[in-house]
Formats: C-alpha cells, structure tokens, sequence
C-alpha cells in the first residue's frame, strides 16, 4: 500500500466528503508524521500507513462513544407505557438528593425564600405521610417530583388552566385560598398548597389529590400521577394516552425522581421526551 493511497484511506476512514478538512489532501504531511513515530520505534516505516488507519479509527469510534455526562443524562430520563414501568422507589433520588437538585431552581430561578422553601418542604413530609403513600425509601421524594411537574416549585406561580388550577400543585377549587402573588408567601398558605394536592380536603376544592388517585389505581404511582394529571386514566396500560393534561406527565415526573431537571428535559422549550412534546 502505497503512503498517498494509505493517508487517503485514512481521511476517508475519518470524515465524511462534507466535513473533511483540507489537511487530508496533503498525504505526505499525515503519513510522514506515523513514519516518523514508527522509525522512533524502532520499527519499519513500511508498516505505518496499515496501522495508522487501525489506530485512527479505533479513534474515530471512541469519540462516538457516549460521554460520562451524556450517559448521565440519559440516566435521567425514562419512558413509561405501561405502569409496571415507573421506577422502583428504590431508584429514585432521595429526599435531599432531590432538594440538591432543586435548589437553585426554586430560590434562584424564582426567587422563593428560603423561609418558604422551609416551610412547603416540611408541609409535603407532613402531607405525605398522612396520605400513607411511600415506604421509607421514597420519603417524600415522590411529591418534589410531582411539585417540580406542577409548577417547578414556585410559590408564586401563576394558576393554570385558565385561572382555575393553583398553588404548588394546581389544583382547581379553591381558588385565592392557595394563590400567592408575591413573596414570601404565608406558611399557612404554603400548607394548604401542599394539602390540596397530596391530601384533599381543602375548602372549595374539586379537583383530584394524589392520596386519592393512588387508593383509586391500585396503589401505583404511574397510574395516580396519570389520574391527578387528567382527572382519571382513560387506559391503564398505557401513560402516555391522555385525553385531558399533559401526555408526557408520567414520564417528566419519573425522571425528576431520576434527577432530571426542567432545563435537562427541555421545559418551555418545545422539546420531545420518549417522542412526545414535554410542553404539551
């Protein structure tokens, strides 16, 4: 094999006719640079050509290999059909894990106290035992996620579905009673946020709660974040078929448990999670 022959298999080898830069049509320059390493070698120059496609390409295929970070990433997110899918607790993040995660997002990105981000913590544990939702592995973790799905966890966030749905979780019902339009937000306000969601009972209200969308579905999680997301579950089968709410629910509320984020998953930002928009 000639060297010109051998350095122009080696450009083909490592890029396509669009991206192949103007250095691999000078074959002497990249051949005489392996001769050079081999005669160092003490090796004949003769076999460079051979092994420098070898090693060039064991190259190429190393750099198509997924990264640390980009196989982080996609630790994160999962696709979920059928309900048997949902992450076993035991998978998700814990509860400081999670508060870890979102720091930054609920006293930066919007601004929450941290008074408040006391106090909404301590009414979801308080909550969620009472619903008698999770072992002691998922703690409360199950409903940052939920939280993180329903408004990110901004106190102050703006009541959904055409004003009805409000606070933390956005329910529909009571109205200015889980509304809070400025910081910090009263602790007491912030607890019936929290108690709309997971527990029911808050004046006014009519729309779901967790504790009873979990009873309801036989106690699974995939199947309560479906049914509080579209008022009930049209197929227990699949998660992703939604009449009402977001089709992507389920799977944006199991990889928040995974550690995913809403800049991660793309929120606002047209984005498709398992093949379905998370915006919509």
């Amino acid at each position: 094999m000639s060297q010109h022959v051998a350095s122009t298999a080696v450009c083909v080898f490592m890029y396509d006719n669009t991206s192949r830069p103007s250095s691999c049509s000078s074959s002497s320059e990249v051949m005489s640079s392996f001769s050079f390493l081999f005669i160092a070698a003490g090796l004949h120059p003769v076999y460079s050509p051979v092994i420098a496609v070898a090693v060039l390409g064991l190259m190429k295929l190393a750099a198509a290999l997924p990264t640390t970070s980009q196989a982080a990433a996609s630790a994160t997110t999962t696709c979920i059909t059928d309900p048997t899918e949902f992450p076993d607790p035991s998978k998700w993040k814990t509860v400081d894990e999670m508060k870890d995660t979102w720091g930054d997002i609920w006293t930066k990105s919007h601004a929450d106290t941290e008074q408040e981000v006391t106090d909404f913590l301590g009414s979801i544990d308080s909550w969620a035992q009472k619903a008698q939702m999770y072992d002691d592995k998922a703690k409360a973790a199950f409903f940052l996620a939920v939280m993180g799905a329903e408004s990110e966890g901004d106190t102050t966030v703006k009541c959904g579905d055409g004003g009805i749905s409000c606070g933390l979780f956005q329910v529909k019902g009571p109205g200015d009673a889980i509304t809070c339009t400025q910081h910090s937000c009263d602790s007491g306000q912030l607890d019936l946020m929290v108690q709309a969601g997971i527990y029911g009972g808050v004046a006014a209200q009519t729309g779901n709660n967790y504790k009873d969308c979990y009873s309801q579905n036989g106690n699974s999680y995939a199947q309560a974040a479906r049914c509080y997301n579209s008022g009930s579950v049209k197929n227990k089968e699949n998660m992703q078929d939604a009449k009402w709410g977001r089709k992507s629910y389920v799977n944006i509320v199991a990889s928040y448990l995974l550690g995913a984020t809403p800049t991660s998953l793309g929120i606002g930002q047209g984005k498709d999670l398992c093949g379905i928009s998370v915006d919509s």
